[in-house]
């Protein structure tokens, strides 16, 4: 038996298996939780011989017990001493991966595939600790854990710190950086050099130094010493301009860098010959000499590199952290007994709060919702989305927040009969596809649209085919009947009027079967099809019960929610693939815009691809993040428009200034009170006028040139609230649209761009399916709109410029239908 493993005290419900990594002062071994039969990672940590040491045990886990994402990694349980005096070590159970981004490198040549899908699970976890104002300070391969599916999570929070410091030293750069010892060769060059501050950059900078190692598989700058550090970085960047070169500091730093013989800046390119362009470029942006400069978290993510990757309802962020969160790093030392005691608090407390039910952990009945509305949701592609609209808002088959829905699985079942009569569990998978068999003019035929298939196919037998649990304890489901205690009863809306008659557009009416009928009552969905307008009173709760739910339903509720996650990620492309295989069938048949049934059927895909992923953002945002008085899942009942529509500006203008290669966009003034809020979904928001600023933006430099970036007029953003909803007004003065081309922007693949070319590479099974200059901002972001029963309506003046109105409507306790 390893010696190391002969001090791991672990209990009765561990058993110790192997060593697998060892620290300065900890081993971490690979155990099994033996009423799981779950093999984990156990932690041992003995800090107690000096103070450095107590504080990174204390900051790792404060903050692991704060974040709950999927890419950082997560305690699950802490073993809790007998008393303070038998306190000599602190064992930490976490998630065991089997390996590290250091090990991968040292043994196999990653591919593009890789290196994409990493860096973005990278920058992923880096923003949900850059929104909570956080810096890693230690990010680098090793600290990169891997498992065989190629999912990370950052780990080792020993050296994080807050971004902000606090106001009484936030002027003394040296008490706020202090301990800062991360391993030099991923080290940004600001901390070497004493600059004025320290930033989100100095996470970004080591970014690009893993992103260089994973493409050519040793490191950029392994300097020998702190002068053959910054010697080879300079070596790569060449010497800084007058600007960097005054940003630092430290008089002897300057005369260091001053003493050096002029260097010019190497080609990246050069340098790494054999990777992608495009990840060269994004190394390049993350390897920027000045902080100020470098690209942040939020553009990195929006990279061209990471486009098959990249969703803004994917990446969630996490709750900023309590301003004395790191009081103990800050103002007098405290002695290594004061910090014992700390860390024992602390894991003591943690005792309490995993004890809380599965319910409040949060919202275990959405997960069982969820698993009969997918029921019905894999019925879309069979009968379209009126079908799933109509037989939920008729009779959904469990509660889902809302009061007056009950539980009708009376058996205990987690699946039920639809409201069609017709079993969905008992219909051959393929005829869930049916419809992308069906579609019309040869479309099925195009090899993107047999990708798509083969995903939904796929995805719908991992549902139909995830075990179930057929029964429940009565005490579980009676548990499921009670109606929570705390819930969120928001304000009285009134419905949108222009659901009643959605076809009132010249587009929409332009485009209307001609044998389209309508019920009395009814409500358009802008399809030529109607329906009914339920109205119910709703509550979004943030808790289910007190019931303690046993371990075998956490566990179920886990491996749900992780093939959830799978099922996400697979069908991320689906937008561009889809994109890609009629820009296929356009090409086979030589046609210049798409046929009306072609455009209908796109139609009702992608509204039924926004509901599911709606639905299943949701359920993970439910159970992997923790739990905030203002969000309901995604759903966020004080959404911060201003905060919202800023940051879609400041994205916006980045992407323009990008393409056209200019140092400053068209400004854009946004009149908005800052206070604004209102219930919604602030990713919906963030697409809709993300999209819609970058049309505006190309309006406006492709009327007056890019060499004319000083005479841009501003696009002015108006965001108003009235009784009804909330009305975003995006002018600009691009020139406008002619009158006979208004009804042709809501159709698919219409753009003045040029380059819609097919990509030769279109049939490889590692295709990423292009975006840009495919025309499906404006259609997409009406559809965003609707789906919650806004509208986005387009006025044009042909030779001065565009107005789009976006009407949001607030969600309230009044139930209007989904779109």
């Amino acid at each position: 038996m390893d010696e190391r493993l002969a001090g791991f005290t672990v209990g009765t419900n561990y058993q110790v298996l192997d060593v697998i990594g060892e620290g300065a002062y900890g081993v971490v071994c690979s155990a099994m939780h033996i009423p799981s039969q779950r093999k984990v990672a156990i932690k041992r940590i003995t800090p107690f011989d000096h103070s450095m040491f107590c504080l990174r045990t204390l900051r790792e886990i404060k903050l692991l017990r704060h974040f709950r994402h999927e890419n950082i990694i997560a305690i699950l349980d802490i073993l809790r001493p007998p008393s303070l005096d038998e306190f000599k070590e602190v064992y930490l159970v976490q998630e065991l991966m089997e390996t590290d981004m250091h090990r991968v490198i040292r043994t196999q040549i990653l591919s593009d595939d890789h290196c994409q899908y990493f860096i973005y699970q990278t920058l992923r976890a880096l923003k949900a600790l850059h929104s909570a104002d956080v810096l890693h300070r230690d990010l680098k391969p090793s600290n990169l854990l891997l498992n065989a599916n190629c999912d990370l999570k950052l780990c080792d929070f020993g050296l994080a710190r807050s971004a902000r410091p606090p106001p009484d030293v936030a002027n003394d750069s040296s008490t706020f950086m202090t301990e800062y010892v991360a391993t030099r060769w991923y080290r940004a060059p600001e901390v070497m050099l004493t600059f004025k501050e320290y930033t989100r950059a100095i996470d970004i900078w080591s970014v690009g130094c893993v992103l260089a190692e994973m493409l050519s598989g040793k490191p950029l700058f392994p300097g020998r010493d702190y002068h053959h550090q910054l010697s080879i970085i300079l070596d790569v960047l060449g010497t800084p301009s007058l600007d960097d070169f005054y940003a630092i500091t430290s008089q002897r730093s300057r005369e260091y860098i001053r003493a050096l013989p002029f260097r010019k800046k190497k080609s990246f390119l050069q340098l790494f010959p054999e990777a992608n362009p495009l990840a060269v470029d994004l190394m390049e942006k993350c390897l920027t000499f000045s902080p100020k400069r470098r690209i942040d978290v939020n553009e990195a993510l929006q990279h061209a590199y990471l486009a098959s990757y990249h969703d803004p309802l994917d990446e969630p962020v996490a709750e900023t952290l309590d301003p004395s969160f790191f009081d103990f790093d800050y103002g007098t030392a405290l002695g290594k007994e004061v910090l014992k005691e700390m860390i024992y608090e602390e894991v003591m407390r943690t005792l309490v709060d995993d004890q809380r039910p599965l319910g409040s952990d949060p919202l275990l009945v959405v997960r069982l919702v969820l698993l009969v509305v997918l029921n019905h949701l894999v019925v879309v592609a069979r009968h379209g989305v009126s079908y799933i609209r109509t037989s939920l808002a008729q009779d959904p088959p469990f509660r889902l927040l809302s009061s007056d829905r009950s539980f009708s699985a009376t058996d205990g079942s987690l699946w039920s009969e639809s409201k069609s009569g017709n079993s969905a569990e008992s219909e051959p998978v393929p005829a869930r596809v049916k419809e992308l068999d069906e579609l019309p003019h040869n479309l099925s035929d195009m090899p993107s649209i047999a990708k798509v298939k083969n995903w939904y196919a796929q995805s719908f037998d991992e549902l139909i085919h995830f075990p179930p649990m057929l029964s429940l304890p009565s005490h579980i489901r009676d548990a499921l009947l009670v109606q929570p205690p705390d819930h969120h009863q928001l304000p009285e809306s009134t419905p949108n009027p222009s659901l009643m008659f959605m076809n009132d557009d010249f587009a929409s009416m332009a485009f209307m079967p001609p044998t389209s009928k309508s019920a009395p009552g009814s409500s358009n969905n802008g399809n030529g099809q109607k329906m009914r307008i339920p109205m119910e009173r709703r509550r979004y709760y943030a808790n289910t019960s007190g019931v303690v739910w046993p371990p075998e339903v956490r566990d179920y509720n886990r491996r749900f929610t992780k093939t959830l996650e799978a099922i996400k990620r697979r069908h991320d492309p689906t937008v561009t693939t889809v994109a890609q295989g009629v820009l296929e069938w356009k090409r086979s048949c030589n046609a210049r815009n798409i046929d009306l049934d072609v455009q209908h059927w796109l139609d009702r895909f992608y509204l039924s691809r926004i509901g599911i992923r709606f639905l299943i953002g949701q359920h993970i945002a439910l159970n992997t993040l923790q739990p905030h008085p203002d969000f309901v899942g995604i759903i966020c009942t004080r959404s911060n428009v201003h905060e919202i529509v800023h940051e879609a500006i400041e994205n916006a203008r980045f992407v323009c200034e990008e393409h056209y290669a200019m140092f400053k966009g068209p400004p854009v003034q946004l009149i908005c009170p800052k206070d604004l809020h209102f219930p919604y979904v602030p990713g919906h928001l963030s697409h809709i006028v993300f999209e819609l600023l970058k049309n505006s933006l190309r309006a406006v430099v492709e009327r007056y040139g890019p060499e004319n970036e000083d005479a841009f007029p501003p696009i002015k953003v108006i965001v108003v609230e009235g009784k009804e909803d909330i009305t975003i007004k995006i002018t600009d003065e691009g020139g406008g649209i002619p009158r006979s081309a208004v009804p042709l922007i809501w159709t698919y693949m219409y753009t003045t761009m040029d380059g819609q070319n097919i990509d030769q590479n279109f049939q490889a099974s590692d295709f990423k399916a292009p975006m840009a200059g495919f025309g499906y901002g404006l259609p997409l972001s009406r559809l965003y709109a609707r789906y919650f029963g806004g509208d986005l309506r387009l006025i044009s003046m042909d030779g001065f410029g565009t107005d789009v109105y976006i009407h949001l409507n607030k969600l309230s306790s009044s139930r209007e239908p989904l779109q």
